[in-house]
């Protein structure tokens, strides 16, 4: 398992205390995230609302996972929302 990746360690059952603790690494800013979201919402009918939810978070350090595993320094999402009123 990669040196970097406490999650595969964990999983494999390749952690020690210190490691796992990050102590003995320098301190950096990787784990800042930024977020970006962007959300149109339309008036489908007088009772019906719809959302769309476009979402980009990205980092400076490789935060997220893509559908491979492997380590990537941003994602992007979609989330589509319909809200009825009674």
């Amino acid at each position: 398992t990669p040196r970097d990746r406490y999650d595969l360690q964990a999983a494999s059952g390749d952690i020690t205390g210190a490691n796992f603790a990050g102590l003995g690494r320098p301190a950096s800013s990787l784990g800042q995230v930024r977020t970006f979201t962007l959300t149109p919402t339309i008036n489908w009918t007088e009772n019906l609302l719809i959302k769309v939810d476009l979402r980009r978070d990205w980092a400076l350090g490789t935060q997220f996972i893509d559908q491979a595993g492997r380590a990537v320094k941003g994602q992007n999402g979609i989330i589509i929302g319909v809200v009825a009123k009674f």
